[in-house]
Parts: C-alpha cells; sequence; structure tokens
C-alpha cells in the first residue's frame, strides 16, 4: 500500500503541473503564441507522465490480486478515493487543454 500511495501522490503532482502548464497556455495563447504552445505540450507532457503512474498503480494491484489474491479492503478503498480526484482533476485539464486547442 506504502507504494501505492507514492505514486498516487506523484500522479497528483503531474495532474497539478498540467493544470498550470494549461492555465499558463491559455493565458500566453494571444500575446504570446509560442510560448503558449510550449506551455500546451508541458502540459500534455505531464498528462502522459500521469497515465504512466497510474499504469503501475494498476500493475502493482493486479501483482497483488496474482500473487495474494484479492488485496485488502483499506488499500482499494485509499486508491479508489484518490483515484476519483485524480479523475477530476484530469477532467478539469482536459477541459483547459480543449479550451487551448479551440
Amino acid at each position: 500500500m506504502k507504494e501505492i500511495s507514492l505514486l498516487m501522490e506523484r500522479i497528483d503532482d503531474e495532474l497539478e503541473d498540467a493544470h498550470t502548464y494549461a492555465t499558463l497556455a491559455l493565458e500566453y495563447k494571444t500575446q504570446d503564441p509560442a510560448a503558449a504552445d510550449l506551455f500546451s505540450r508541458l502540459s500534455d507532457e505531464e498528462m502522459g507522465h500521469m497515465r504512466s503512474l497510474h499504469k503501475a498503480v494498476e500493475r502493482l494491484i493486479e501483482g497483488h490480486r496474482r500473487q495474494k489474491g484479492e488485496p485488502p479492503a483499506a488499500m482499494l478503498a485509499v486508491y479508489q478515493h484518490l483515484h476519483k480526484k485524480a479523475i477530476a482533476k484530469a477532467e478539469q485539464v482536459g477541459v483547459l487543454q480543449g479550451m487551448y486547442a479551440k
């Protein structure tokens, strides 16, 4: 569970950075298009990092299932809680990225 918690914290960091970069992309879209494009690409990259970390979490959970059976309810509850928060943040980032793409 320690590893999952650590990875979920990193996921949150990546989402926060993606959100920041997407916001900056929108802010600079008209006044400095080159900077805006850079911020947009960085936001996309942070989302890629987030997806890689999420795959690692899924791998840990599946590995636990194969080796020891179903993970403890407390472990899954923590994961599900943090996962829901991550989904909501990812949706916010997606909205900002979509606004920039228009």
